[in-house]
């Protein structure tokens, strides 16, 4: 059986809200893979046996690709009892930038608050898990 870490794939179709998801996780431990679309995320794994331990989506309506996923043959999930879990962590638009200086432009956002908050429930995700593999 695979070993590796807890691991989670952020999908969102804003780069830098994947990028910082990204670094956070990675910098808690976790492994962390990415994908801009639910294709993308499915043609990644598509390439690896083993599925992510939580997928975080950018969109509720990314969801159903995703739950494809969630349907394969047991056999297929090698190392998981139990399905991913599948959380929704949208980011919102806000203006950056300031009409004089050339105008605003719409960027992708989060909350400080709601990110610390992803990364509680992530840990918890991660424990039982964690102390089954022996490494909590």
């Amino acid at each position: 059986m695979p070993s590796r870490n807890f691991s989670l794939m952020i999908v969102d179709e804003d780069i830098h809200v994947r990028e910082c998801l990204s670094e956070i996780f990675h910098s808690a431990g976790y492994d962390v893979s990415m994908a801009e679309c639910p294709e993308s995320a499915l043609q990644q794994l598509s390439q690896d046996s083993l599925l992510p331990n939580v997928f975080i989506l950018g969109k509720a309506s990314d969801s159903g690709l995703i739950r494809a996923l969630l349907n394969r043959p047991r056999e297929e999930r090698l190392d998981h009892e139990d399905p991913p879990s599948l959380i929704v962590f949208p980011s919102f638009r806000v203006a950056f930038g300031s009409p004089a200086e050339g105008g605003t432009r719409l960027v992708h956002a989060c909350r400080l608050r709601m990110v610390s908050n992803l990364l509680t429930l992530v840990r918890e995700l991660a424990r039982p898990w964690l102390a089954k593999a022996g490494t909590a």
